[in-house]
């Protein structure tokens, strides 16, 4: 992927990559709400600026994530990702189990209708989902 940078904070990391309509956020470390709002406001920036309907969330830095950044992604975050016009996003399986476990259950609890929503091992694994 030919990667530019859009925003990048110690906690996240948004490339976007309009040639093959992918935007990526790579989220490191433990995170606190403020971290998740400005790296969501950043990454639906990038989706309505850049017209992509395919994200990769690397998850593979994640740790342990708070009880408050799970509620909003499962209340809002996915879903304004789904109303921003995204249509797969695509997870890189966090190295730390917990944290796994987490988005797991974000997923499976997401208020999204059509967003649909795949984890992988690898980016190479995940870059070939989105762009099939």
């Amino acid at each position: 992927m030919a990667r530019r940078p859009i925003f990048n904070s110690p906690e996240v990391e948004i490339v976007v990559d309009t040639g093959l309509g992918i935007i990526q956020a790579n989220w490191k470390g433990f995170l606190k709400i403020n971290n998740v709002l400005e790296g969501m406001e950043n990454l639906l920036e990038g989706v309505n600026t850049h017209g992509v309907q395919r994200h990769i969330s690397d998850q593979s830095q994640l740790r342990i994530l708070p009880k408050e950044i799970k509620e909003y992604m499962v209340k809002d975050g996915l879903a304004s990702m789904e109303a921003a016009g995204l249509k797969k996003v695509g997870i890189i399986r966090a190295h730390d189990y917990f944290a796994q476990i987490a988005v797991n259950k974000i997923n499976k609890k997401a208020n999204v209708k059509d967003l649909d929503i795949q984890t992988f091992s690898s980016e190479k694994d995940c870059v070939t989902w989105l762009i099939s």
